[in-house]
């Protein structure tokens, strides 16, 4: 963690303003350190994007949701090949493509050197609301999810078509079903039917296709009518089975449901997947499902087996325990006496995550969004409990994360929003590795930054529009940065400051000055900061009339003091620095002796008020 002691004094001014902001941005700039340790250190309340470029509100009406995908193309290559891309490449691919969902079409824009519209290039399907993008097969294909069907494309070539009839488990009851939700974590695809069930597709590595899952397996779904929201958990990131264990592995969900198994049901389900030979069924995955009353469920994939259950997520309840333990038969207790005492029911969940993130938060982390707005987190851990004669069991359960939210939360929930669109994984956002975690879209928008151990909710500062959709974007003009989707009709691209550290609620960033500062101050009328700082400066020998006998006086108590410190004395200046960038705007060396004490926005009365710059020598 960044250290910002002995902090010296400490200001709040406003940041350097970013085109379409309509609220300030605030920040504290504190002088901190002494002599070569000397720095201004620039704290933030919250993440204040720093605007890359945008398309204007009122562009894109009915906007609901964008997605970047990638394509491998000789054109992408030659690309991050460039000069400019040479210091990026290495880390990740350049988005190829984005596509933005409006309220009854959907717009294909290609990411290069400037946002191009290839809509009538690329065979995506662009006559409908797209739900869902993303990529399946590394980079090789482009998986596009809309209310009729589901579209798999090489590129801008289209390689095959799903309709949204053929997903249901019966085929002659398709007619008039659509597709109201989707979600992409290869090599799985989910789609939300119209009268509630859920359809589970699969990559298939020979032919680069979707095909639907066994129909034995889809049967052992729950049915669509208590079904609040689901999600795809991707099992794969390696985490310790315990806390300080160094032994970390893939599968974390599937040992602990696995060691809890005390039926043939999930025993034949284990089974199941061990014998598939495909590659990707071996990478641990499962399918999260919230229930109207706020019950938790975990199928495994691809056997869509029943692995592990419990209630209480709508109320946020501080542990979420498997069915039939003892702390989950006190929370059904609580639950029917708070029934019977007439108190209102906990409004439902609307959207339901489960990630992982490597050297971040490997154990798998629960976000959850009710209809009220507030916003519930858990974490994955494992405990023993006594099982059949005596033998000891890990049992899977979730603990909640205190998470403080600046005003409470968010608000209500817009219904109407797309599903999906509130709760987006993002990863590598930002300079020196970047940042990772949930965001959180809405009025009030808000990051959730996955550390160890922790959750911080940063608020989005500087955007006053409500926020309907995030996506991460990379390109060789926007390095490692985001895009915001506005319910106004707009889209920002934009990137977060660089050089901050995020390990606390206030963001943090370094100038290093090099001597010592003594005093910073706004000054609102100018839109600078006024600071003052001193530097050892070599002891220089003045010239004094002899019979200024007050002048002799002073020198030779400097000099003392000089000689006393190796024949250096201090040299204070006041320097003028820009908002953001705090570069120098102007400076002043003071006369050696000179010592300033203080420095002050004041107002100096003539015929009118004239905002001065005061400072005490």
């Amino acid at each position: 963690m960044l250290g910002i002691s002995p902090v010296i004094d400490l200001t709040v001014g406003a940041s350097a303003s970013v085109s379409g902001d309509t609220i300030e941005r605030t920040e504290l700039i504190a002088a901190c350190g002494h002599g070569k340790n000397g720095a201004l250190a620039v704290l933030q309340r919250g993440i204040q994007p720093e605007l890359v470029t945008e398309v204007e509100s009122g562009t894109l009406p009915g906007l609901k949701g964008t997605w970047t995908v990638h394509h491998d193309s000789a054109d992408n290559e030659r690309l991050r090949g460039s000069a400019a891309a040479a210091a990026a490449q290495a880390v990740d691919p350049y988005h190829a493509y984005l596509v933005i969902s409006l309220a009854s079409s959907t717009m294909i824009l290609e990411t290069g050197e400037e946002l191009k519209e290839v809509s009538e290039h690329v065979e995506l399907v662009t006559d409908a609301a797209t739900l869902c993008a993303g990529n399946a097969f590394g980079r090789e294909r482009i998986v596009q999810v809309y209310d009729k069907g589901v579209r798999v494309a090489a590129g801008p070539v289209k390689v095959q078509d799903i309709a949204s009839t053929e997903l249901v488990a019966d085929a002659g009851d398709g007619e008039g079903i659509e597709i109201v939700a989707a979600e992409i974590s290869f090599p799985y695809v989910l789609c939300r039917l119209s009268d509630g069930s859920l359809a589970v597709l699969k990559g298939d590595e020979e032919s680069k296709t979707l095909v639907k899952l066994d129909v034995d397996a889809l049967a052992r779904l729950p049915p669509g009518g208590g079904i609040a929201c689901a999600t795809l958990v991707d099992d794969s990131t390696p985490a310790a089975a315990h806390g300080g264990l160094h032994d970390r592995s893939p599968g974390f969900l599937k040992r602990a449901t696995t060691a809890t198994a005390t039926t043939t049901t999930t025993t034949a389900s284990a089974s199941r997947e061990d014998g598939d030979d495909d590659d990707d069924s071996r990478r641990p995955m499962f399918l999260a499902v919230t229930r109207t009353g706020g019950a938790l469920e975990l199928y495994s994939l691809p056997s869509c087996d029943k692995a592990w259950t419990a209630n209480g997520l709508s109320e946020g309840v501080a542990v979420l325990s498997p069915a039939g333990s003892a702390s989950a038969a006190l929370v059904d207790r609580d639950a029917a006496a708070a029934a019977d005492a007439g108190a209102d029911r906990a409004p439902e969940i609307v959207e339901l995550r489960v990630d992982a993130f490597a050297r971040a938060h490997e154990r798998p982390l629960l976000t959850a969004l009710r209809a009220d707005g507030a916003v519930l987190v858990y974490r994955a851990f494992t405990c023993a409990v006594a099982g059949p004669g005596g033998r000891a069991l890990t049992q899977l359960r979730f603990a909640r994360v205190p998470v403080e939210l600046e005003g409470g939360g968010g608000g209500a929930v817009d219904l109407s929003a797309l599903p999906g669109s509130r709760l987006t994984r993002f990863e590598r956002v930002g300079d020196r590795g970047g940042i990772r975690g949930v965001f959180v879209s809405g009025p009030q928008p808000l990051w959730l930054l996955a550390r160890r151990s922790r959750v911080l909710a940063l608020p989005v500062r500087g955007e006053a529009q409500r926020v309907v959709s995030f996506t991460a974007f990379h390109n060789v003009n926007c390095h490692a940065g985001f895009i915001l989707g506005t319910a106004a009709g707009g889209v920002r691209i934009c990137q977060i400051p660089g050089r901050m550290h995020y390990e606390a609620a206030w963001p943090v960033r370094k100038l290093a000055l090099r001597c010592t500062p003594h005093h910073v101050q706004y000054l609102p009328d100018f839109k600078l900061y006024a600071l003052s700082t001193s530097a050892p400066a070599k002891w220089v020998e003045p010239e004094v009339a002899e019979e200024d006998i007050h002048a002799a006086t002073v020198v030779k108590t400097r000099r003392a003091k000089a000689m006393a410190r190796g024949g250096v004395e201090e040299q204070f200046a006041v320097k003028l620095l820009v908002p953001g960038s705090l570069e120098t705007a102007w400076s002043r060396t003071m006369d050696p002796g000179e010592h300033v004490q203080a420095v002050k926005n004041v107002q100096v009365r003539t015929r009118v008020f004239h905002p001065s710059l005061g400072f005490n020598i």
